[in-house]
């Protein structure tokens, strides 16, 4: 079965601290300091936001000094819940879920973004969209993707903060 893939959006990561943020983190790089202990991503291997973090800090060369602090979550909720809460010092989540995206879920105001991750550290993040074979409203399934990858559509997620296509369809 092959599905027709199309691309809606990107995402970026960025490193987050409680808005406290006792142990003084700017960078990604603070996560090695050892007034750093706990560092909460959701577990990679259940969140693709996990398995971006995981590959940033691999690719910028700490993942080794730093692997012993991570405590990895069920969720991004989790993490971020840690953080909020004082229990970790510091994750890693994308830039819009669900500060923006879903405020209901995390109070904002207990959280400060401390920096936007260079995309050069990690794989390009991007949401993809696909009609299922047994979808049982096809039609109304592709009306959904055309609207989502329209102009409008993608004005509604660039909104949102979500960084979309190049070109909509």
């Amino acid at each position: 079965m092959k599905l027709d893939l199309k691309e809606f959006g990107r995402f970026n990561l960025v490193l987050y601290t409680s808005s406290l943020n006792p142990a003084n983190i700017t960078n990604l790089n603070d996560l090695t300091k050892p007034e750093v202990k706990i560092i909460a991503i959701s577990d990679p291997r259940f969140n693709s936001v996990g398995t971006y973090a995981e590959e940033t800090l691999r690719n910028i060369g700490i993942w080794d000094n730093i692997k012993d602090k991570i405590v990895l979550t069920d969720s991004p909720i989790q993490a971020l819940t840690f953080v909020a809460s004082g229990k970790s010092d510091a994750g890693i989540h994308y830039d819009t879920c669900p500060f923006d995206t879903a405020p209901e879920k995390i109070n904002a105001n207990t959280l400060k973004v401390v920096q936007k991750i260079p995309a050069q550290y990690h794989s390009q993040i991007v949401s993809e969209i696909a009609l299922l074979n047994e979808a049982k409203n096809k039609k109304l399934g592709s009306i959904f993707i055309q609207y989502l990858t329209s102009a409008k559509g993608q004005e509604i997620l660039k909104k949102s903060g979500i960084e979309c296509m190049a070109q909509p369809v």
